[in-house]
């Protein structure tokens, strides 16, 4: 389950920076690709800013959401539920809002 807070950010702003620092590149974008998919969300992944690469650390920095200021709340909880869902299929990740 996310965060209270991150839930709030999603249902509130519309620009939600977030990131996993465990995440695979390849679920990034899988994750990415689902959350394209509802109406009104433009998905960018951040690249990784490390300079070194760690086989344990994700190759992706995080990824912005920009939510349409049209936005009905239907398709907020949307988000809400595709990123539950990932948390829960990778026990091991936990989303975070990164400060911008």
């Amino acid at each position: 389950m996310l965060e209270k807070g991150l839930s709030d950010a999603i249902l509130s702003q519309t620009v939600i920076h977030l990131e996993c620092s465990t995440l695979p590149l390849a679920v990034y974008r899988e994750v990415a690709a689902h959350l394209r998919q509802v109406e009104g969300v433009q998905v960018t992944l951040i690249p990784q800013t490390s300079h070194s690469f760690n086989y344990l650390e994700s190759q992706v920095g995080g990824m912005v959401l920009t939510c349409s200021d049209e936005m009905q709340d239907l398709a907020r909880n949307q988000i809400i539920a595709i990123l539950n869902h990932y948390h829960q299929r990778h026990q091991r990740l936990g989303w975070s809002l990164l400060r911008s």
